[in-house]
């Protein structure tokens, strides 16, 4: 899990109007119905959407993620949840928003994107991220960095793995 710190709140929220997403999600999220930030972290479009007057919860897997939003903002729709278990009904979410989230599940994204679809209403969007594999990627998959990464993070690491 990323661990997120107060001081980037700020930085992020003020990304909003830079991200390359946010033509899209101003495009397909309704101005009415509920919408969701799947995976929300810092809850940046939960801010810039809110105050556009966009009615939409963020939902975040990280317990103390959720703390810190909720010590600098404590107005914000946030909830600790799994977003492949979302707290809505079949069919009652106007709009999805997921950046940059799924593509961090060890066993694929389906179970995080069939329970966006349940969730959703019929003709409604979701706005999804992943990153690219662009050349700084390459570069560091070939490297061998995101393995050795992956093995600290999950405790696999030792002077054998090496």
């Amino acid at each position: 899990m990323f661990k997120w710190r107060a001081e980037d709140f700020n930085a992020l929220v003020e990304s909003c109007s830079r991200d390359e997403a946010t033509p899209y999600i101003l495009k397909y999220m309704p101005k009415t119905g509920k919408i969701v930030e799947a995976g929300c972290g810092l809850a940046r479009f939960v801010v810039c959407l809110s105050e556009m007057g966009y009615d939409i919860e963020g939902i975040e897997i990280s317990q103390e993620t959720v703390d810190t939003i909720k010590r600098i903002r404590p107005d914000l729709n946030v909830k600790q949840r799994d977003i492949t278990t979302l707290p809505y009904l079949d069919n009652s979410v106007s709009g999805i928003i997921s950046l940059g989230v799924v593509e961090h599940f060890i066993d694929g994204p389906e179970l995080a994107l069939k329970e966006m679809r349940r969730a959703l209403k019929p003709a409604c969007y979701v706005v999804i991220t992943v990153p690219s594999l662009n050349y700084i990627r390459k570069l560091k998959y070939k490297s061998g960095y995101y393995l050795f990464k992956r093995k600290i993070e999950t405790g696999r690491f030792n002077k054998k793995s090496v």
